[in-house]
């Protein structure tokens, strides 16, 4: 009879796992995409015969969602770039 593996429930299971804190650059900004789609479109149009119209703009909405979705996160976590060129406000509100 074997034993049952306990799970790794330990702190360091997870480090290890996922990396230390300090490992994460803090330096990194989002730029939002022209086209959330031109990947995914550029492999053609999804294999659904005759609903592949309907599939294509129903997937279109579906990456324009998600882009806004990242936009608004990198907004809240002010790694956005902004396009104006214009210098980020600081913690207080005045100009970096």
């Amino acid at each position: 009879m074997s034993r049952r593996r306990r799970p790794a429930n330990n702190p360091r299971s997870a480090q290890r796992f996922w990396g230390t804190a300090s490992a994460i650059g803090s330096d990194h900004v989002v730029v939002p995409a022209e086209d959330p789609a031109a990947v995914v479109a550029s492999l053609g149009p999804p294999p659904l015969g005759i609903h592949s119209n309907s599939a294509t703009h129903y997937l279109d909405a579906m990456y324009q969602k998600a882009a806004s979705v990242a936009v608004a996160l990198a907004a809240s976590a002010d790694l956005l770039e902004l396009d104006d060129g214009a210098d980020r406000p600081g913690p207080d509100g005045d100009e970096a």
